[in-house]
C-alpha cells in the first residue's frame, strides 16, 4: 500500500483449485507420426457432449506412398450422424462400411520421413468380423493398438469412435479415440479471489 492506503497494483492475487479424475468412458491412444502440421481433435464435437455410446459406421482412408487423408461417419445414439474429414484429397480411397454389430478391434499405423518431416505412411483397421482395410505403405516404425474390453469400465467394450492428430495436405500424426458407455470425465475449476495482505 502507498502512503494514502491504496494498493500499489491493480493485479490482485488470485488462488485457484482444480480437481479432476481420469475418464472411464474416453481414452486417447498414443499417436503415430510427428509434431508437424495442424492439430485436430474430434472429441469436443463428437465424443464429449454425452455419455451415450456412438459408433463409426463407415471409414475411408486415402493413401499412396503415404496416408493422405481420413474420413469417417459417426452414428449418434439418437440415430443422427456426423461426417468427419481430415487431411488431403490425394491418394487412392479405400472404404469400409461396418455392419450393425461390427466394430474396429485393431488399428495399425506406421510413420516415416517425407521432406524432413514425420508423416503417417500406413494405416490399417481390423474389425471383429475379421475384415481389414489399409492404405499407404508400411515402414520400420509401426504401432499396433487393440480396442478390447476393459475391466476398469465394468467390463464394457471399448469402441473406436474418432481420431486425433495433425493434418495438412496429408496426415502428419494420427491416434485413435476410444469410448465406452460409462460416465464421462468430470473436471471442476474453482477460482477464489484472495484478500490483499
Amino acid at each position: 500500500m502507498n502512503r494514502t492506503g491504496a494498493p500499489l497494483s491493480d493485479h490482485y492475487p488470485v488462488s485457484s483449485r482444480v480437481s479432476w479424475k481420469l475418464s472411464s468412458a474416453v481414452c486417447l491412444v498414443d499417436p503415430v507420426g510427428g509434431p508437424h502440421r495442424d492439430a485436430f481433435d474430434d472429441i469436443p464435437s463428437i465424443i464429449a457432449s454425452s455419455a451415450a455410446v456412438r459408433k463409426i459406421t463407415a471409414i475411408t482412408v486415402r493413401g499412396g506412398n503415404r496416408v493422405d487423408g481420413i474420413s469417417y461417419t459417426v452414428q449418434h445414439a439418437n440415430v443422427t450422424s456426423t461426417d468427419v474429414t481430415h487431411g488431403g484429397t490425394g491418394g487412392t480411397p479405400v472404404s469400409l462400411s461396418l455392419g450393425l454389430d461390427e466394430y474396429v478391434t485393431q488399428v495399425q499405423a506406421c510413420s516415416g520421413k517425407h521432406n524432413n518431416t514425420t508423416r503417417v505412411f500406413f494405416l490399417s483397421l481390423v474389425t471383429n468380423r475379421g475384415r481389414t482395410m489399409q492404405a499407404g505403405k508400411t515402414t520400420s516404425e509401426c504401432v499396433v493398438v487393440g480396442v478390447p474390453g476393459d475391466d476398469a469400465a465394468g467390463g464394457k467394450e471399448w469402441h473406436l469412435v474418432a481420431f486425433w492428430g495433425r493434418e495438412g495436405d496429408g496426415m502428419g500424426r494420427v491416434g485413435a479415440s476410444k469410448r465406452t458407455n460409462a460416465p464421462p470425465a468430470q473436471i471442476h475449476v474453482h477460482i477464489n479471489p484472495s484478500s490483499m495482505m
